[in-house]
């Protein structure tokens, strides 16, 4: 005899309310589930209390889209409004307007590559920015290079005022979950800054270490 289904029946979830148990013969039982759009959708409980099924998914889309089309972001192809900001010309999509509507999207649409890493595990757009570009930008300001792209400082944290940055990819690799160190001649470093240090490139010196199995006092020869 199978396990007893827990009674979820009107506990929410992100934008979904549970409104019934659907047991289904030979598979896991999933819940009807009201979207706060209105839309029915179906999910299991893993999905709902794991926080990777946050809504129906077509509501998502529309907010993305919403967001994007009133700040003039649209798809590829389309005229873009060129608001005073002007992040959003006319084919002009800068690097900032991008990333504000890819952060968007990652968190909140489920076909999105990244969303199990994002939205899938609970990270979250504070209102102020989902609501805004301009109040995104105003907080964490332009890119200072083209080789800065957006990275949040804790990345167990949502994209919200004071956990996010403009950082270099060397800066972000050393802030990424379970960064490698490495220890030699008493020093102990992250991959990335043993690679600035050496003045090699990141990912130079991580296949000399872990693909070409290179010993140390080689790997971390000056170039």
């Amino acid at each position: 005899m199978g396990r007893p289904i827990v009674d979820l029946t009107g506990e929410r979830f992100g934008s979904l309310i549970a409104v019934e148990v659907q047991a289904r013969s030979g598979r896991r039982p999933s819940w009807k589930c009201r979207c706060d759009c209105g839309e029915f959708t179906f999910a299991t409980n893993g999905e709902l209390r794991s926080g990777r099924k946050p809504s129906c998914g077509a509501c998502a889309a529309i907010r993305v889209k919403a967001a994007q089309e009133s700040h003039g972001f649209g798809v590829k192809g389309e005229a873009c409004v060129n608001h005073k900001h002007g992040h959003a010309a006319r084919g002009c999509h800068t690097k900032e307007y991008r990333a504000w509507a890819s952060m968007i999207a990652r968190c909140e649409l489920p076909s999105q590559r990244s969303y199990p890493e994002y939205g899938g595990r609970g990270i979250r757009v504070c209102d102020r920015w989902h609501a805004s570009f301009e109040a995104f930008l105003d907080d964490v300001g332009p890119a200072p290079s083209s080789g800065h792209t957006m990275d949040r400082r804790d990345n167990d944290k949502g994209y919200e005022p004071g956990n996010v940055r403009w950082a270099t990819a060397s800066a972000q690799a050393n802030n990424k979950r379970g960064s490698v160190k490495i220890s030699y001649d008493g020093e102990t470093k992250t991959v990335a800054e043993w690679a600035q240090a050496i003045g090699v490139k990141y990912a130079t010196l991580w296949a000399r270490i872990f693909v070409h199995e290179w010993p140390l006092d080689r790997a971390l020869a000056l170039p």
